[in-house]
């Protein structure tokens, strides 16, 4: 019984040629990945980064009365100043960062006692970044703060 023996130039062109499959198999795969950035408009965010930095240092000096935390009930409960609450226009933003597709916004609507409820019934369990916007006495306001919606 003969023994098949390689010749060196076949050997090399095998290695090869699995180099190139394996490449293109890697590349097929890259391929079908799914690359989401955090936000849908993550450009037009970075754009306005300056007035967003301005915005959250407002926020800063008034941390003793703003909050956001979750209730047990199933509410997510968002706490801003009382002297807000007749003045404040702006938004509340709810994201997931592993699913940019659960995004909520909701319009910013205080009681006279400067919180807002929201019912977190409807989101799914997980870890969920809150970013309030909003707009009093002439200055922008930005405040984030991260929970876990059990």
């Amino acid at each position: 019984m003969k023994k098949f023996d390689f010749h060196w130039g076949w050997r090399i062109g095998i290695v090869y040629t699995l180099f190139a499959l394996a490449t293109l198999g890697f590349v097929a795969f890259a391929m079908m990945q799914s690359v989401d950035l955090v936000r849908p408009d993550y450009y037009e965010q970075s754009l306005q980064y300056d007035a967003t930095q301005t915005a959250r240092s407002n926020a800063a000096r008034l941390a003793d009365g703003i909050s956001i935390s979750y209730l047990r009930g199933g509410a997510v409960a968002v706490q801003l100043p009382r002297d807000h609450a007749g003045y404040a226009v702006g938004s509340v933003l709810l994201y997931r960062p592993d699913e940019p597709n659960a995004d909520v916004t909701l319009k910013l609507n205080l009681a006279a006692d400067g919180t807002m409820i929201i019912d977190a019934l409807r989101f799914k369990k997980g870890v969920w970044k809150v970013t309030v916007s909003w707009r009093a006495y002439d200055k922008y306001y930005e405040y984030q703060s991260s929970l876990y919606i059990e």
